[in-house]
């Protein structure tokens, strides 16, 4: 009886002596994940929070749409211009401008073929007895407010209420083509000079 009882308070003793190594050692983790953590903010604390703000906002670009008639040339006054990123409704002037138009433009970190970034959105130009316009990938790249990318839209009377809309993608400017050009030649001759280890693979049935 004397053995159990021994025995029950060997086992008891281990386990506790177990159960109190186990919390030291979580402890001592938990300490040294603090101080990490004190360091690293520390670390952050010594950029000024002027500069951690310009690197997480964007770039600004100022676009201001000019509506025209695609027979006349002239330009259409009343027509109401969308934009696929902005929840507000333009509407031209006489001289068929709307305002200028501020946005922001997302900087994408990962591209390695446009030098220029810029933000590609939708426009949208709807004008009573005009067919419906849609203008798709239109860039909107980053310029000042008092040079504003200028867009011009030719919309295309309607024949009849029910005419179908009119759909255009916007092209590269010769500019951005060219320089799309030489990046991917650059890509394909550091491509063409990388010797690549060919693996033979041995197929048995």
């Amino acid at each position: 009886m004397l053995s159990k009882v021994s025995n029950r308070f060997l086992a008891i003793t281990i386990l506790a002596i177990f159960v109190i190594a186990l919390v030291g050692i979580i402890s001592n983790k938990s300490l040294e994940n603090s101080k990490l953590t004190s360091t690293e903010v520390q670390k952050n604390s010594s950029v000024p929070v002027s500069e951690q703000v310009s690197k997480t906002e964007g770039l600004k670009g100022y676009l201001q749409v000019m509506v025209v008639d695609s027979k006349t040339g002239l330009p259409v006054e009343g027509a109401n211009v969308v934009f696929s990123n902005l929840d507000q409704l333009y509407t031209t002037g006489k001289d068929g401008k709307t305002q200028i138009i501020p946005m922001q433009i997302k900087v994408s970190e990962s591209s390695k073929i446009l030098s220029q970034p810029y933000e590609e959105v939708v426009i949208g130009v709807f004008k009573q007895g005009y067919a419906d316009y849609i203008l798709m990938g239109s860039k909107v790249r980053s310029t000042t407010q008092d040079k504003p990318q200028l867009k011009i839209i030719r919309i295309v009377k309607a024949s009849t209420p029910t005419t179908a809309p009119v759909f255009a993608m916007e092209k590269y400017s010769a500019d951005v083509a060219k320089e799309v050009m030489n990046k991917m030649k650059e890509k394909l001759n550091f491509l063409a000079n990388t010797s690549q280890e060919v693996e033979e693979i041995e197929i048995t049935e």
